[in-house]
């Protein structure tokens, strides 16, 4: 794909998934500007990603016909206001984080077209479930544009930006909810005597037909979960969905968007980054 120069601020874990996906691709860019305050992220990046250039300041990577700001909530005020008359006309930013809107993006930076999309760990293989929402400012080709870089991630699809904060928490952190689990069973098949392979094949395929038996069929749940007789960690159920219930509802509470937007009150309602 060749398209116009990208710039991150930011280098840390948005930004390696979304360098990967697109190498993957094999997409090609005018060029990608990186910034990152961090010297060792930043060279960790340069190595795994040759094709980038390592900028010493923000205003580098906001000079770029589309910006991605791969930031924490909290910092992101506080980062953008400064880069003031620093984006260039026309340019479109990206926002990968959850809390700050589309409104107080245009107002911490001067510029208007902007986007938002809450990145999926797997669209590291190209394989994600990358929401996001358009500002009304982009126009038609502006939109194709955007979609065809964000569908180098996997299934990416527009929805409605308050919806963002709960894609966060039911796709984009969920594998964090299920990832330990999973490695367990793994390294506990090994220890019975399967090889490595015929445990990743094995719980590969089981996972993923699971979710379709779940949520595809014609089954309600506990139709579902009486096709397996033994439930050796049925006595957790109930102690389990409660801790999530409660851990989860209080998080999606911190990342709602907030009526303020200065820097004290984002970094006082946000304290769990997900970038």
């Amino acid at each position: 794909m060749k398209t116009k120069s990208l710039g991150f601020i930011g280098g840390g874990r948005a930004a390696k998934i979304l360098l990967q996906a697109f190498a993957n691709k094999s997409a090609t860019f005018r060029s990608i500007a990186v910034y990152d305050i961090d010297a060792v992220v930043i060279g960790a990046l340069k190595e795994a990603f040759p094709f980038i250039d390592a900028v010493r300041s923000p205003a580098e990577a906001a000079s770029r016909d589309i910006v991605f700001v791969a930031l924490h909530p909290p910092v992101i005020a506080e980062a953008l206001t400064p880069l003031k008359g620093f984006f260039p006309q026309g340019a479109i930013g990206v926002s990968l984080a959850p809390k700050i809107t589309i409104g107080q993006l245009a107002e911490f930076t001067g510029a208007k077209k902007w986007a938002r999309m809450i990145p999926n760990a797997p669209a590291y293989i190209n394989q994600g479930h990358n929401p996001f929402a358009l500002s009304p400012a982009l126009d038609s080709q502006e939109e194709k544009m955007l979609r065809d870089i964000f569908g180098l991630l996997g299934n990416s699809f527009q929805v409605k930006e308050d919806l963002l904060e709960a894609y966060a928490i039911v796709a984009a952190m969920s594998p964090t909810y299920f990832w330990y689990q999973w490695q367990c069973l793994a390294e506990l098949g090994e220890s019975f005597g399967l090889s490595k392979e015929a445990c990743r094949s094995a719980l590969n395929e089981t996972i993923s037909a699971s979710g379709r038996l779940l949520f595809d069929s014609n089954l309600s749940y506990e139709e579902v979960k009486g096709l397996i007789p033994v439930k050796p960690l049925q006595e957790m159920e109930g102690y389990v969905t409660q801790f999530m219930e409660e851990k989860l509802r209080g998080l999606y509470e911190k990342i709602r968007p907030q009526v303020l937007s200065s820097r004290a009150h984002l970094a006082e309602q946000y304290n769990n980054p997900t970038i």
